[in-house]
């Protein structure tokens, strides 16, 4: 296989990556494998624009390499939301449970 060929298919790797992590309940709970997916997509991003794959480099096929760099930058965005959207249903439970224990608090006191 040549560099570009495992390049390319790394590209491939890192798209494919940011669909299986976020499949199913369990990444929420797991906060590490959000940011490690993130840290692999700047890298990826950042080496698509700066060297970019070898074959893609010269003449009007440069634009590869910027079309994969966006296309992670996109899944790179949408997984940022997904993580705020589950941060925030994680708060809004935390928030609920911690306002009850103040009612009861408020319940008991009010009975002393």
């Amino acid at each position: 296989m040549d560099p570009s060929t495992g390049q390319l298919l790394g590209a491939a790797g890192v798209l494919a990556l940011n669909r299986v992590t976020f499949l199913g309940p369990s990444w929420a709970s797991w906060y590490p494998r959000f940011w490690l997916v993130q840290a692999l997509n700047l890298a990826m991003t950042i080496y698509l624009i700066v060297w970019g794959i070898p074959d893609f480099r010269e003449g009007t096929t440069h634009v590869v390499n910027l079309v994969l760099a966006a296309l992670i930058v996109f899944h790179s965005v949408r997984n940022n939301g997904r993580f705020a959207r589950e941060r925030l249903k994680h708060r809004q439970v935390l928030d609920d449970e911690t306002k009850a224990r103040h009612d009861a608090v408020r319940a008991r006191l009010k009975d002393e």
